[in-house]
Order: structure tokens, then C-alpha cells, then sequence
């Protein structure tokens, strides 16, 4: 087990007020989707740090790779406490058993 000693002065993160967290991109929220397109019926998997913003890039068109597949919609979304966590998920989904199961969960 990791125990972090904390020097003289400085105070933990858990121990700042709500808000005042250190922000980075390793401890920032990241959301892992899964979107269908209604045209064709694939899937399209991602991640993404805000998740509403990123629907309306891929509905809008923004998106190089579903542009020809719009409209599209939301299936699931998975939310994870740190990019690398977010990073693990998606290729989860994108390869092996995890595939499986979305194709016989959404087919």
C-alpha cells in the first residue's frame, strides 16, 4: 500500500474545499460512450472529458468519422475518475468479449 507523507504546509487535496481540487488532465472526470447510428446501425466508441459537448460535435457533423452517419444516438455512458482509467474502458469495448456483449446488448 502507497502512503503519501505530506511536507510541512502543504495540505492534502482531500482537505481543500469543494472546488479547489488540483486539475489536471490525469484527475479529470473522463466519460467513455457508446453512440449508434440510426442510419446504418453501427457503433461508434469514444471518450471524451465532456460528454454533451461531444454529441453535438458528432451530431453536427464535426466528427470526421460519423459525419456520414448521423443522426446518432447516446446507447451508454460510462463515467471514470481518470483519463488512463477512461483509456483502459474504451479499448475494452472495442476489442474482445466486451464487443461481444455490446453488439448482443444493442443488435
Amino acid at each position: 500500500m502507497y502512503v503519501r507523507v505530506y511536507s510541512f504546509g502543504e495540505l492534502a487535496e482531500s482537505c481543500l474545499p469543494a472546488g479547489r481540487g488540483r486539475k489536471t488532465k490525469q484527475n479529470a472526470m473522463c466519460w467513455v460512450y457508446i453512440l449508434k447510428s440510426q442510419k446504418d446501425k453501427g457503433f461508434y466508441i469514444g471518450k471524451t472529458n465532456n460528454i454533451d459537448r461531444r454529441l453535438r460535435e458528432h451530431n453536427s457533423g464535426q466528427v470526421k468519422s460519423t459525419k456520414a452517419r448521423r443522426p446518432l444516438i447516446i446507447l451508454e455512458k460510462v463515467s471514470c475518475d481518470t483519463d488512463k482509467e477512461a483509456l483502459r474502458l474504451e479499448k475494452k469495448f472495442k476489442k474482445g468479449y466486451k464487443r461481444e456483449q455490446l453488439y448482443r446488448k444493442y443488435k
